[in-house]
């Protein structure tokens, strides 16, 4: 839940939405990673950017990760386009999420008022699914063997819409689960043109080793922002199969990318003060100091900026 009061000030309270920004994306669009109540800033960047299309990667149907889209200033603009990515669970697609969020008596309007100009791309199988963009033939979600087949071929090259377009000009995002007790997904980046590669995983809580399919999933990784939400005491104590990280985990994982050079932590608990947060920080330098993790590591804000 949001949280907000002075003992909030340094960190912030908004609930989870980021931002994906990167030259191989078409012009007037907008990338996301979830539609927590910090999407309000996004919706209101977007309106006075001229933007027109937003795609929304949703990492699983938490009401934490879903609830700023109601109330996010696009949601009733009629020649703005959304895009809504996300795990299907439970027989909950996209759009079956927002028509149980949105009616009456719970929220004023309906759903089906606004979804002429919505789209839904469910994912049903993360790690066998990617997301793939070029900056002029758009947004393609497809299985990972006609990605693979295509990198095979001389030129590697991917039918998106009407036309081809090389690999190596394109942003890919691939997926692995989580460990979380409704399905979340990591959602990794990786900009082809220049080798960047940033990972986002929010609500995966600590397991016993890291298994290879995350190992793939966080090879070559620059930048990776994860889930802290519990200090490593209040985890054992109280949280275990709560879904949600440590900051020595977090280290590890990073660690394990092996060329991670900045580790972001977030997600933090609501009843976390600034305070308490700065101490889940310190907790995880002293980790990396014991392990010899050499990465930045630093708790993040609303509002935060990383650059690869």
């Amino acid at each position: 839940m949001p949280a907000a009061g002075n003992e909030f000030a340094r960190y912030g309270g908004r609930t989870t939405c980021v931002q994906i920004m990167s030259e191989y994306l078409p012009p007037e669009t907008i990338l996301a990673v979830d539609a927590g109540t910090g999407i309000d800033l996004l919706g209101k960047k977007a309106l006075t950017e001229g933007v027109k299309w937003a795609h929304v990667l949703f990492s699983h149907w938490h009401h934490d990760h879903t609830q700023g889209l109601l109330l996010c200033p696009p949601m009733f603009k009629e020649d703005f386009t959304f895009y809504l990515y996300g795990p299907e669970e439970h027989g909950y697609t996209p759009f079956k999420v927002y028509e149980a969020l949105m009616q009456p008596p719970l929220f004023p309007v309906h759903f089906a008022r606004v979804r002429h100009h919505f789209r839904q791309k469910p994912i049903r199988f993360p790690e066998a699914q990617a997301i793939v963009v070029h900056p002029e033939g758009g947004f393609k979600l497809l299985n990972v063997d006609e990605l693979a087949n295509a990198e095979k071929n001389e030129p590697a090259q991917l039918q998106i819409r009407q036309g081809k377009y090389p690999v190596e000009e394109c942003l890919v995002i691939r997926m692995i689960r989580g460990n979380h007790p409704d399905r979340s997904i990591s959602y990794r980046f990786e900009e082809r043109p220049t080798g960047k590669v940033f990972v986002f995983m929010t609500d995966h809580e600590n397991t016993d080793g890291i298994s290879q399919d995350m190992r793939r999933h966080l090879k070559g990784t620059d930048v990776l922002v994860m889930d802290s939400q519990y200090s490593r005491h209040l985890y054992d104590e109280h949280t275990v199969g709560f879904g949600h990280s440590t900051p020595d985990y977090c280290v590890r994982i990073a660690a394990a990318a092996g060329t991670c050079g900045f580790l972001g932590l977030t997600h933090h608990d609501p009843f976390a003060t600034d305070e308490a947060v700065d101490e889940v920080l310190e907790e995880a330098k002293a980790v990396a100091d014991s392990i010899g993790y050499k990465g930045l590591i630093r708790a993040l804000a609303d509002n935060d900026e990383i650059e690869i």
